[in-house]
């Protein structure tokens, strides 16, 4: 359990700094981050970067809810699916958050 928590809390982490990092001031691979395209829609999106985030680090981790999935007989299927519920979990508990706590402004 204790490292399911860890597992999340660098997650989120990973999730946050990646969104705040200025990716359109690079001059090599800034235009990639530009209004409009895939990277910076994907940056933008809390639930949509954190699939990957939470995907790549349940590799590292080697957490994996889901086990072999018969179909593919693959580890693969089953780490993304552990991402993608960790990240939609996370985004849930994120809003709830933001709800009760935010301030609404009119």
């Amino acid at each position: 359990m204790l490292d399911y928590l860890i597992y999340i809390f660098i997650g989120r982490l990973l999730v946050f700094y990646s969104q705040e990092f200025p990716f359109t001031r690079l001059s090599f691979i800034g235009v990639l981050w530009e209004e409009g395209k895939f990277l910076n829609t994907m940056f933008s999106c809390d639930l949509c970067l954190g699939v990957w985030v939470y995907t790549l680090l349940a590799i590292l981790f080697d957490i994996n809810f889901f086990g072999t999935i018969m179909i593919a007989r693959t580890e693969i299927i089953g780490w993304f699916l552990t991402g993608a519920s960790t990240s939609f979990l996370v985004h849930m508990f994120l809003l709830g958050w933001k709800i009760k706590f935010g301030i609404i402004e009119l």
